[in-house]
């Protein structure tokens, strides 16, 4: 039996967001079954890569008009104290966008806050607990209208939650996992890693339809769980790290790293 309760959190300061996290209800569709919607032929249909302002510009006016929007990282962080967000994929239902996000105008994409803090579009995640606290740490971007297809996957008590198993159930998509941990400041992208990223949004919108639908099928209960579990995960706040550089103690101290390896000193 899963219980929709859930209880946030009390942090020294609050998302910024909190108050429209929080109020925020979500789009009728959310509550409606109906037919999936086929994904674009994904061998046909091209990715457009986002390397300037005058493209995120284009992409932000397309965004503006959509009712649902797909949205994944990837994330680098070999050789890195707290790693950096090095792409951003985004995809409607006829769209796909892959923005490059070490271009030193970066801080630029706070601009996308016009459509990810809008209760009225939808914004689909999979497994979007990191992703969150990268968005805000990185980017300066919060997220209003969250629905995690992992918390669906759990409320359905799937065998495997992963977003590659998603994929193969319901869209018969075989992801490539060995790009997972790839290099992802790598520029220009391989065609291969390009697919692998464009891919974790390019279907998951479908994915979304068929999760919904079950759900709702189920349970008018697993669609609060869900909803009510993707407000908290949007609810995070990511919090700078400090330590006490005279003692090393607190996260991201020198203590912890000389007690794990000692011998390296």
């Amino acid at each position: 039996m899963i219980s929709s309760e859930l209880t946030f959190a009390s942090d020294s300061y609050p998302n910024p967001y909190e108050a429209e996290i929080r109020a925020a209800g979500y789009p009728s569709s959310v509550y409606a079954t109906a037919p999936p919607v086929p994904p674009q032929p994904f061998e046909s249909t091209k990715a457009v890569w986002v390397d300037t302002l005058e493209g995120v510009s284009e992409m932000l006016a397309e965004l503006r008009k959509a009712k649902e929007i797909a949205v994944d990282l990837e994330h680098h962080d070999v050789h890195s104290y707290h790693g950096l967000v090095s792409l951003m994929q985004i995809s409607t239902r006829d769209k796909d966008w892959v923005i490059d996000t070490l271009q030193p105008w970066r801080e630029e994409l706070q601009q996308l806050n016009e459509v990810f803090a809008d209760p009225s579009i939808l914004k689909v995640f999979h497994g979007s607990s990191m992703d969150i606290i990268w968005l805000q740490r990185d980017l300066g971007l919060y997220i209003v209208g969250l629905f995690d297809t992992y918390h669906a996957a759990a409320a359905l008590e799937y065998p495997k939650r992963s977003l590659k198993y998603l994929l193969a159930k319901f869209a018969n998509f075989q992801a490539d996992k060995q790009y997972q941990m790839a290099d992802w400041r790598l520029r220009p992208l391989t065609e291969e890693m390009f697919n692998y990223a464009r891919a974790d949004t390019h279907f998951l919108l479908h994915v979304y339809d068929h999760l919904r639908n079950q759900l709702l099928e189920k349970s008018q209960n697993l669609i609060d769980y869900v909803l009510e579990h993707s407000k908290a995960e949007a609810l995070q706040r990511y919090e700078r790290p400090v330590y006490d550089a005279e003692t090393g103690q607190g996260s991201g101290g020198w203590y912890d790293l000389l007690a794990r390896s000692p011998v390296a000193f």
